[in-house]
């Protein structure tokens, strides 16, 4: 039988910089850090010429196992990241990577975290961008009122990080067996 891990929810700073190679790739970093402050990890965004973003995480300190993490639609951190919404979804699909019906935009493969503690994910994303436009995710950032020039605050990575067969109960590759 899984144990539940207690629910532990990331804050993440965003900052834009464009990118100093051809193709005017735009990147965005996340520092990761749990409801206590403390740095976790980082997730780094890089959106390629062909308007794909690449998310790479790097987390440490967590339980061992697959866990579920999203991006989430609302660009607040306050009182206790509750106020992220739901997931990133300006089309209106239903969860889950494997859903027929096409997944949240925010839905990201499950973050395995090995024995010690340490996880990382790389993963090719193509519902969201970095750019101007509807699946951007600064833009919905800033539609809400929680954007400066060039960053914004926001919850974009978050779990809660239970383990997937839990936190993702839509999508099929993670239900408990």
């Amino acid at each position: 039988m899984r144990r539940l891990v207690p629910a532990l929810v990331l804050a993440v700073l965003l900052v834009v910089s464009t990118s100093a190679y051809a193709g005017g790739a735009r990147h965005a970093t996340a520092e990761i850090r749990d409801p206590s402050g403390n740095v976790l990890g980082f997730a780094n965004f890089t959106e390629d010429a062909a308007g794909r973003v690449h998310v790479s995480v790097h987390v440490q300190g967590l339980t061992p196992g697959q866990h579920g993490i999203h991006l989430h639609a609302v660009g607040a951190c306050a009182p206790d990241f509750a106020a992220a919404g739901g997931h990133f979804n300006p089309g209106g699909h239903q969860h889950g990577l494997d859903n027929p019906a096409g997944p949240h935009a925010g839905d990201l493969p499950n973050l395995e975290v090995n024995p010690a503690g340490v996880g990382r994910l790389n993963a090719a994303v193509e519902r969201v961008t970095l750019s101007a436009g509807p699946l951007s995710l600064f833009d919905q950032m800033r539609a809400r009122g929680r954007a400066g020039p060039g960053r914004l605050t926001a919850e974009s990575i978050t779990g809660p990080f239970a383990p997937a067969g839990n936190a993702r109960r839509n999508d099929p590759r993670t239900r408990p067996r």
